[in-house]
């Protein structure tokens, strides 16, 4: 009976861990309106290399943002939000893992699975102040020994009006007037409660690459650090939950029509209640380049567990598949 209580305990703590890790899940896409530029260098030696250095350029659109294209001479452009701008976002994360606790090994599987639509409904200096958001899906089918149990979320099916609460964090009211259970509003406060910082995390991503001199095949260094900083956070709303993002690294590979290309890898660590997750992820980035967002991400990697410290001696293995992607629709 321990041994199993074990089990469940450590699938549990290990699943739960990995949600909080969920890159690229959380909403934090807002551009930033930043007055200063970055020129591009200029042509000293075209013929000197086949590779050719591209120093990213902010051009501020000033009219009609969502027309923006990408200029023959810059990898970015930044584009303000526009009232109307139109978000679709999906996102897959799978974990396979055998866990074994007091001599008993059980095989469990998560797929969550998140898809929702965001609508910028007001802006203000240059940032979103007010969102719409609806989930269409917000699911996890979980399989704990051959056995399949589905959950889905109460936000699943629901709208939601999100805005700045003045302080920088969210405000979450229902689309259609109806009140909130508490579970839905921590739910949608945790996907939006980095978005209207200042600076919020995506600003300082795009502020790198837009400042960044991109050589193809060359680390991204200034964007690297700002990608760090950016996850490397405690999670307010799980007290005893922390992760940190370490050994990372950003190779730009070129750009294939409407975006950027980035070979990324990077070591992320969660930590709680004794238990320490070690996951070394590697993929593919793909920023596009008018408004400097995600457009999509993809990593994968071994899952690396030490659960010494837990009060039953519990061995963990498995693998991390995450898939995240985002099909812009300009406003305006």
């Amino acid at each position: 009976m321990g041994s199993k209580k074990g089990l469940e305990r450590a699938s549990m703590l290990l699943v739960g861990a990995l949600l909080l890790s969920g890159c690229g899940n959380e909403s934090d896409s807002t551009p930033s309106k930043d007055d200063s530029r970055s020129e591009q260098s200029d042509d000293d030696d075209a013929s000197k290399k086949k590779k050719k250095k591209k120093k990213a350029k902010k051009s501020a659109e000033k009219d009609d943002g969502k027309k923006a294209k990408p200029s023959d001479d810059a990898v970015f452009t930044s584009r303000p939000p526009q009232v109307g701008d139109k978000a679709e976002q999906t996102s897959k994360q799978t974990v396979t893992m055998e866990v074994e606790a007091g001599g008993r090994k059980t095989n469990i599987d998560e797929v969550t699975t998140k898809q929702k639509i965001e609508k910028v409904l007001a802006v203000s200096d240059g940032r979103a102040t007010k969102l719409e958001v609806s989930y269409a899906k917000r699911s996890k089918l979980k399989s704990t020994g051959g056995k399949e149990s589905t959950v889905v979320e109460p936000v699943q099916g629901k709208a939601y009006v999100v805005e700045n609460d003045g302080a920088g964090g969210p405000k979450v009211t229902s689309a259609n007037g109806s009140p909130l259970t508490p579970e839905e509003i921590k739910l949608v406060e945790k996907d939006y409660r980095r978005t209207f910082k200042t600076p919020s995390g995506s600003e300082e991503m795009q502020k790198a690459l837009l400042g960044a001199e991109l050589v193809e095949g060359e680390r991204v260094t200034d964007a690297e650090k700002a990608f760090a900083s950016y996850f490397s956070e405690e999670d307010a709303q799980q007290p005893g939950k922390t992760m940190t993002i370490s050994e990372v690294k950003l190779v730009y590979r070129g750009l294939e029509g409407e975006h950027a290309i980035f070979d990324i890898g990077f070591t992320m660590k969660v930590e709680e209640k004794g238990m320490v997750i070690i996951m070394p992820l590697t993929g593919q980035l793909q920023v596009r380049r008018v408004g400097v967002v995600p457009a999509r991400m993809n990593l994968k990697g071994p899952l690396e567990v030490d659960a010494s410290k837990m009060p039953i001696p519990v061995t963990l293995t498995g693998q991390l598949k995450m898939d995240t992607t985002e099909v812009f629709t300009p406003g305006g």
